[in-house]
């Protein structure tokens, strides 16, 4: 396309940012465990807001004003908002950012798009730019997961912004050319060559893995503009703070509790963010911070999330859960490590063929709190406890062993794993 002389139509989609001080380091699914702080609200509609975050504008559920989210409970299902920063479109309207997900390191907001629409002359029908304000410095456009997407012929899509941080102006672009009969369409700038299947170009930036392109349907589809609204969010990073790990770690301000680990933003911006040590789940912001991974937070709303941890344990014998991790023993009249492999072998005053025990009894997790971890239980209790591990109070099966569900004399509810027989003899 001879750019000299054709006047390229011009589509802009201006994104306008304050300081960006901090990005977050990866993309992850959802926070490790969605807990709000305590005696605060815990979602807003369908969105489930975790600490940093806080529902509420100053309701001290956040670890900053920054992170507070406005509920808008007028709606049905009430809508979550951004306390900070708004989405304009020139001469419509300006909203704040509607929040649709929270993740570890992101937040995805609903997306909105700039466009051009024409006449069949060529006259322009009608314009919308936008402009985007992530509003102050914990939150930036994620530069991993954004890209953007202009959907049309002829024209040509910016982006301008400014970053206070690096205190200079920053521009993208990128333009489209459309094929029509094995020929470029040769334009004179005025779109009437293209109309007839393109009558309307958009621009947008969105998370790249969430939009498909289905061809020159786009063009005339009618719902194009909601899809790409619904189903293509707008990616944040955030993090906290502006400073690196090794400079807050020491100080007052320090956000990371027990059992979690300060992770440097990998922007080069500063900030920060925490993770639970492997091993360890919950929140890693809220105090008592990360708890072994089979405590009782983390297992009471289904225990079937538990249980692949305990089938697929090294455990031959007794699987004990200890913060981070389990212990391996055997049960009583039963010597040996306990451990897949040599395992447990019965206790016996004259030499017997000693043969694996192939029932791996362990306790994966109690669902009242135990007063003591380290009880061994005989095979007897197990076996009562399980209706003789009846079929019918089995949890699931794991590639080495099945996990049942039983109850303790005491009436704790226990889950059992009993390990597939091993069929290997000792002598």
């Amino acid at each position: 396309l001879n750019l000299k002389y054709n006047k390229m139509a011009f589509l802009a989609f201006m994104l306008l940012f304050l300081p960006m001080l901090a990005m977050s380091i990866e993309n992850t699914n959802m926070m490790s465990n969605n807990m709000a702080k305590p005696g605060c609200q815990t979602k807003c509609g369908n969105l489930s807001v975790p600490y940093p975050f806080g529902i509420g504008i100053d309701a001290g559920c956040s670890i900053h004003p920054i992170f507070d989210i406005r509920c808008n409970t007028s709606s049905n299902p009430p809508i979550a908002y951004l306390n900070t920063g708004a989405t304009n479109v020139l001469n419509i309207t300006t909203k704040p950012m509607e929040v649709i997900d929270i993740s570890t390191s992101q937040i995805r907001i609903r997306n909105v798009l700039a466009s051009k629409c024409y006449e069949e002359n060529g006259e322009l029908s009608a314009q919308q730019l936008v402009f985007l304000n992530t509003g102050v410095s914990f939150f930036t456009l994620s530069e991993k997961d954004n890209k953007l997407i202009l959907i049309g012929c002829d024209d040509l899509a910016m982006v301008f912004g400014f970053s206070l941080y690096e205190g200079k102006n920053f521009s993208t672009g990128c333009m489209t050319t459309c094929k029509r009969s094995g020929c470029f369409v040769n334009s004179p700038g005025n779109h009437t060559n293209v109309w007839s299947f393109n009558p309307c170009s958009y621009a947008f930036l969105g998370d790249h893995e969430k939009f498909t392109f289905r061809g020159t349907s786009d063009f005339m589809d009618p719902n194009f503009v909601n899809r790409i609204v619904n189903d293509v969010p707008i990616v944040i990073d955030w993090a906290i703070g502006t400073k690196n790990c090794s400079v807050v770690r020491n100080s007052t301000t320090y956000s990371c509790m027990e059992h979690s680990l300060c992770v440097d933003s990998e922007s080069g911006r500063g900030g920060y963010r925490c993770i639970c040590e492997e091993g360890y789940d919950g929140n890693p912001y809220l105090s008592p911070g990360c708890q072994g991974a089979f405590r009782i937070f983390v297992c009471s709303d289904t225990i079937l999330n538990c249980i692949s941890m305990c089938a697929t344990s090294p455990c031959d014998g007794i699987c004990i859960n200890t913060p981070g991790g389990f212990e391996c023993s055997c049960p009583k009249g039963y010597f040996g490590d306990g451990k897949k492999g040599r395992g447990c072998q019965k206790e016996h005053d004259f030499p017997i063929l000693k043969l694996s025990l192939g029932l791996g009894l362990g306790l994966l997790s109690i669902l009242q709190m135990p007063s003591n971890l380290n009880k061994v239980f005989t095979i007897e209790e197990l076996e009562k406890a399980t209706n003789n591990f009846s079929e019918d109070e089995i949890l699931g099966e794991g590639g080495n062993g099945v996990v049942y569900k039983g109850v303790l004399p005491d009436q704790r509810v226990v889950a059992i794993k009993k390990s597939k027989p091993n069929r290997r003899v000792y002598k």
